[in-house]
C-alpha cells in the first residue's frame, strides 16, 4: 500500500533518536533484534509491482542512491 509506505518513510527518524525516545518513555533493555535493509532489487520489485505512483523508468536513476537507506527493524524492550 503506497500510502502506508509513504507515511512510514516520511515519518522516519534516526534510529538513535527513536531508541532514546523509548528509553525516555520508561522502556528498559531497548535493543534492535532484527533489521531488514532494502536493497536495489527489493526496491525495484516494490516499484514494479505498482506500489508506487511513479513508474520504474522514473525512479530507476534513484534506486542506487536509495539502496541501504530504507529499512525496517524489530525493536524490543521491557516496561
Amino acid at each position: 500500500n503506497i500510502m502506508a509506505w509513504t507515511g512510514c518513510v516520511a515519518g522516519a527518524i534516526r534510529e538513535s533518536d527513536y531508541l532514546q525516545g523509548l528509553r525516555e518513555a520508561g522502556i528498559r533493555e531497548v535493543a534492535v533484534e532484527d533489521r531488514l535493509v532494502y536493497d536495489e532489487d527489493f526496491l525495484r520489485g516494490f516499484i514494479a509491482d505498482g506500489n508506487f505512483p511513479l513508474g520504474i523508468e522514473d525512479l530507476e536513476p534513484l534506486l542506487k542512491q536509495m539502496e541501504g537507506k530504507i529499512w525496517s527493524a524489530r525493536i524490543v524492550g521491557t516496561k
